[in-house]
């Protein structure tokens, strides 16, 4: 018999503390996607996680560590069983906020201004550095071939969303013409 081999994430456990951490999944809930880790970019959030040692509440009596990463390319392993469009070895970028779905904005389509958002890899959200994870289905969307062949440079998806999203509130909040010059700027969290 095979034995089953142990799965690994990276885990801030303290100031400055990084471990790889065994652990083992648990069931695969309906909606999610089964996922393999392929890249994650570093955004300025997970290095303020590793610097501050961003503990946080885990089960009843005490804490646990944060596991980091939300700039992910992965590889679907298992579907689960109420998911439709994806299948085993599908690429995917991994969205990494999981709005409420029950606020206004979320109601009125704008997930994205949802005040109670939990984002992957920030207090109390694990992230997806591990060899495997299980993410909602409706916050991944498969690549392009193309891109999917390269999950390093497709790791860069979510970061230049986050300014394509800048870039379109920039035409609502100011009134600058085409030709004028606009500085987006950020240092993650």
């Amino acid at each position: 018999m095979k034995k089953k081999q142990a799965l690994r994430r990276w885990d801030v456990t303290g100031k400055r503390q990084l471990e790889m951490v065994n652990f083992e999944l648990p069931r695969i809930q309906a909606g999610d996607l089964h996922l393999e880790f392929l890249a994650n970019g570093v955004c300025g959030s997970d290095t303020h996680m590793f610097h501050t040692g961003a503990v946080h509440p885990g089960h009843a009596g005490g804490h646990h560590s944060l596991t980091l990463g939300h700039e992910l390319i992965a590889r679907v392993k298992r579907v689960g069983r109420n998911v439709a469009g994806f299948k085993v070895g599908d690429i995917v970028a991994v969205e990494p906020g999981l709005p409420c779905g029950t606020c206004p904005n979320c109601l009125k389509g704008r997930y994205h201004c949802c005040p109670k958002t939990k984002y992957m890899g920030t207090p109390p959200q694990d992230g997806g550095l591990a060899d495997e994870f299980y993410w909602p289905a409706r916050w991944c969307h498969k690549l392009p071939e193309k891109l999917a062949k390269d999950p390093v440079l497709a790791s860069l998806v979510e970061p230049l969303a986050a300014c394509r999203q800048s870039w379109a509130l920039r035409n609502k909040l100011v009134d600058l013409a085409d030709d004028e010059w606009t500085i987006i700027t950020g240092t993650g969290a």
